[in-house]
């Protein structure tokens, strides 16, 4: 299995940089190394983002309401997860109430 390889922001400015000046990111890609539809991913994430484009370690910079969005997210999520879970209690106890009520009626009609 091979690993990834990982690059450095200021070399991926710095490609971006180079294949925007050179005007040939064929070239340029083999020249730095790398794949050219990477370095095209490069140069598409540098135009949307700007500053922001290569956040390192695969970790985005969010804005806070994209932060809220996310935090809200989890929640709605664990909250259905625990409404899940309390259908499947309810509909197990209401199975094993009329047991119960079945158990105490043998009960008492042992203990006369």
């Amino acid at each position: 299995m091979t690993k990834r390889k990982v690059y450095a922001v200021e070399f991926k400015q710095d490609a971006v940089q180079l294949a925007r000046s050179s005007g040939n990111i064929s070239q340029t890609a083999r020249d730095l190394d790398v794949g050219v539809s990477l370095l095209r991913k490069w140069i598409t994430a540098d135009r949307q983002a700007g500053e922001q484009a290569f956040p390192g370690h695969g970790k985005q910079h969010l804005t806070s309401e994209q932060q809220e969005i996310t935090r809200l997210r989890k929640e709605n999520e664990i909250l259905r997860q625990e409404r899940e879970i309390l259908k499947k209690a309810a509909a197990f106890l209401s199975r094993a109430a009329p047991m119960k009520t079945l158990a105490r009626f043998f009960a008492k009609k042992t203990l006369r």
